[in-house]
This record gives C-alpha cells, sequence and structure tokens, in this order.
C-alpha cells in the first residue's frame, strides 16, 4: 500500500493494463480519462476523480496518473479502480496520510530521526504550549546536570545562588530552600527572590506578594515590609529584627498567580546591635534588642559599647543575669556608664 499526503497533489503510476483476452499482453494505447478513473474514499461510492487530465502511458502498460488536492482531501483509505474497454480491471490501493505524520515519515533530514512536534495534551494545546515552557526555559535553563539538581539565583546580601533540594515543584518558583548564614535578632535589607507564575513559568511582576514568618516552628505572621517588585520577577523585601529573632526562620511566600516558596533561614548568634534605652550604669544596661524568648541565651556574654561614646566608649561588661520584664541586663562592672541612646552590640557566648 501506497502512501499519500493529504491536500496534496500527486502523480501515481497505474497498472499495469493487459488485454483482457490473453491477460499477458500490455495495452498500450488506451484513453484513460477523467470519467474512466474513479476513486472511493474511506470505503465510499466510487466517483470519477477531480482533477481533469487523462492517463498518458509510460511503458509496459503503465500509465502516469495525476490526482489533485482536492482527490486526496480524505485521511484513510483511498481506491482508485480503472475498468477501461479492452483491457482487464486495475485497482490500487492507497493510505492518505494527514499532512504532518506524512512529512514526519517522508521528508528527508539530515539526522534521519522521525520529527515529534506535539501539538496537544487532552486535546488542549495550552497544555503541550506549558510542556514546552518545562523543558526548553525551566528544564533548559535552571537545572544542572553537572550537579544532577535545579539551580536558583537568589539575589540577597550574603547569599549569591543555591540550589534546590528536592522539594522542587517545578520552574525555579516553588519549593523549599534553606539559606544561611544570618545574624539572628538583625535586621535584613533588600533580600531578593524571584516569582514564576504557578502556570506558564514566565515572571510574575505585578500583583500583591506576601510574606509569612514563623521563629523555630511557632505561629505564623506577616512581616512588616511589603515586598515591591523590583524588575524581570525578582521582589526586594526588608526584615525587622523581630522577624530574624529565632534560630530558624522560616518565610513563606504567596501570590495569587505564583507558586509558592517556602524560605528557611538558619541564624547565628555571633553577635546583634541595640541602643542603650532608659538609664544606663556601669553594671545595668537597658535595651529593646534582648528579647524574653532568649533569657537563658544572655547571660555568659559580652555587652561592648560603641566607640563614639561621649561616657564609655568601648567600655565592656560580662552579662551575669537578664531581667525579661524591662529588657534590662545585669553586667561586670565597667569602667564608665554609657548614655542613653548610645550604640552597643552583644556578642553571645562561645559555642551559641
Amino acid at each position: 500500500m501506497q502512501f499519500l499526503k493529504a491536500n496534496t497533489a500527486v502523480d501515481v503510476l497505474i497498472g499495469p493494463f493487459v488485454d483482457e483476452d490473453d491477460g499477458k499482453t500490455a495495452e498500450t494505447a488506451l484513453t484513460l480519462s477523467q470519467a474512466d478513473i474513479k476513486l472511493s474514499k474511506t470505503g465510499q461510492t466510487p466517483a470519477q476523480k477531480n482533477d481533469t487530465t487523462a492517463a498518458a502511458h509510460t511503458s509496459d502498460g503503465y500509465y502516469n496518473c495525476e490526482l489533485d488536492a482536492t482527490d486526496t482531501n480524505t485521511e484513510g483509505t483511498l481506491v482508485l479502480i480503472v475498468h477501461e474497454t479492452g483491457a482487464l480491471p486495475v485497482r490500487h490501493e492507497y493510505m492518505v496520510l494527514a499532512e504532518a505524520a506524512y512529512d514526519s515519515l517522508f521528508v528527508a533530514k539530515d539526522t534521519g530521526f522521525m520529527d515529534i512536534n506535539l501539538k496537544a495534551v487532552s486535546d488542549s494545546t495550552t497544555a503541550a504550549d506549558n510542556q514546552e515552557v518545562v523543558f526548553d526555559t525551566d528544564f533548559g535553563t535552571n537545572y544542572s546536570t553537572t550537579d544532577d539538581n535545579w539551580v536558583v539565583n537568589l539575589q540577597t546580601n550574603s547569599i549569591d545562588d543555591t540550589k534546590w533540594n528536592g522539594s522542587w515543584e517545578f520552574a525555579g518558583g516553588g519549593g523549599t530552600v534553606t539559606l544561611g548564614e544570618f545574624s539572628r535578632n538583625t535586621p535584613v535589607t533588600g533580600m531578593g527572590l524571584y516569582l514564576q507564575h504557578k502556570v506558564n513559568g514566565v515572571p510574575v511582576t505585578t500583583g500583591t506578594c506576601t510574606i509569612y514568618y514563623s521563629l523555630d516552628g511557632g505561629a505564623q505572621s506577616t512581616i512588616a515590609d511589603t515586598p515591591t517588585h523590583v524588575g524581570n520577577g525578582h521582589w526586594a523585601f526588608d526584615l525587622t529584627a523581630a522577624e530574624t529573632n529565632g534560630d530558624t526562620v522560616a518565610l513563606l511566600v504567596t501570590h495569587t498567580t505564583a507558586k509558592r516558596q517556602l524560605i528557611v533561614i538558619r541564624t547565628t548568634k555571633n553577635h546583634m546591635y541595640g541602643t542603650c534605652t532608659g538609664t544606663p550604669t556601669t553594671t545595668t544596661i537597658q535595651s529593646s534588642m534582648f528579647s524574653a524568648a532568649n533569657a537563658s541565651a544572655y547571660v555568659g556574654g559580652h555587652v561592648i559599647v560603641d566607640v563614639e561614646s561621649s561616657t564609655a566608649p568601648h567600655a565592656v561588661g560580662k552579662v551575669t543575669s537578664f531581667d525579661p520584664a524591662t529588657d534590662t541586663v545585669t553586667t561586670t562592672a565597667m569602667f564608665a556608664a554609657p548614655a542613653s541612646g548610645d550604640h552597643i552590640m552583644y556578642i553571645f557566648p562561645k559555642g551559641d
């Protein structure tokens, strides 16, 4: 069976036409007009071909028969029959293929591979387009074949890039990533994230992005800052000191059209900064940077007064106790008392 391309004109060789009496002598001078050549499309009643050209003899009782695009306009079986006076009947069977299917099989390719062009998934062209985004953009751009994992850039103060570790949804916009290191109880300015559409993977540049934070697995609260779009799907936001005051800070990023992200920050407690309030003395310092949640952690650490203090520059005191009711630490005696408003640094005990 010969394959034909749908909706396409083609020449076919028909025959052999042999004498109806002896069954072997080639009939080379038959007049095979349009009306003599009949076609049956997918088993329907045969009718004369649409192309008006008469068939022309080539050699040995074979004739060149021209078919036009109308003759091949129905995918499926096509039967050609000719019953001409003086010759035995001739019958040919063809299979008419959809144009793309025919080209996939027969159009010359340097590689020799069959071309596959996916147009729809479950009758949906949109679903096919989404898959193209996944493979061409997301997989091609964001997957590291060297490291065998997904790679995403996070524009933050201290992190240039990190790798997704298995909680990936797809396209770089969802999942869980763990960052470090951030100082505990210290503001973060200009932290960045990238939002991609949850369906087609394009950058999300408009709408409202809401971020919730949780400290050490506690209840969620909304961060004070409102994330703003910087450009090309990059959004920036700030964290307050209170929003980083935990060993683990979990940030849940939500947007109506973007995939959700969970960012986990492991903080360090090397040091933190604050300001003296109230009436400091040589052995007591009050500051809002001290939190009741970490009351036991402050003992053993050191308070250092900023060099610009007018009364006690570089004064140092070791913390011996903490009163969470007043945010006040008691220290060993410093050489002088700092003033209210002086900047101070607290250094956590070694190992914290």
